[in-house]
């Protein structure tokens, strides 16, 4: 694999440990809730889908801050290489960079298990991206497996903390 190849690759691996997320919900002393009411699920389920999308459609059109927007402030992002980015703003910087390297061709993610726990949730699930470099256009396919917590932030679901599994089987 050529120099560049590897860089692309490196690049591409830490957006993907930045564009899936889990969270780790500190300090809590709640009690984990049983599962409400099946229309409060189909809610949150669809909150959650909805911020999916909007993530995915960040990726698609290289917009930083419309991915960033969909973590929380003190979000934490790990991704499968490199260091661990934090805050809402280093995503949003991390991102930024990443995007004057690569474009995202191609980016979609298939929920395996999604699980409720009061206030947070705990979302694990595929991907599969298609990453074109900015300078010349060599497309690469990255698939992985990610882990998501969601925190309630006001009204919306946000992400805090994020990990991806690069090269991981779907299941």
């Amino acid at each position: 694999m050529s120099r560049s190849a590897q860089r692309l690759l490196l690049l591409a691996l830490v957006a993907l440990g930045i564009s899936f997320a889990f969270l780790i919900k500190a300090g809590s002393r709640r009690r984990p809730q049983p599962r409400s009411k099946l229309a409060g699920d189909l809610s949150l389920h669809a909150a959650i889908a909805q911020a999916n999308a909007a993530l995915l459609e960040a990726l698609h059109r290289s917009d930083p801050h419309g991915y960033a927007e969909q973590f929380a402030e003190d979000a934490l992002s790990m991704p499968g290489f490199g260091p661990i980015v934090r805050g809402r703003g280093a995503i949003e910087a991390a991102m930024a960079e990443t995007f004057d390297k690569l474009r995202f061709a191609e980016a979609e993610v298939s929920t395996i298990d999604t699980r409720v726990n009061g206030e947070s949730v705990l979302e694990t699930g595929s991907y599969r991206y298609i990453v074109a470099a900015a300078a010349n256009g060599a497309r690469t396919t990255l698939t992985g497996r990610y882990v998501i917590v969601w925190k309630r932030v006001g009204d919306r679901w946000k992400i805090a903390l994020d990990a991806a599994q690069p090269s991981a089987t779907p299941e």
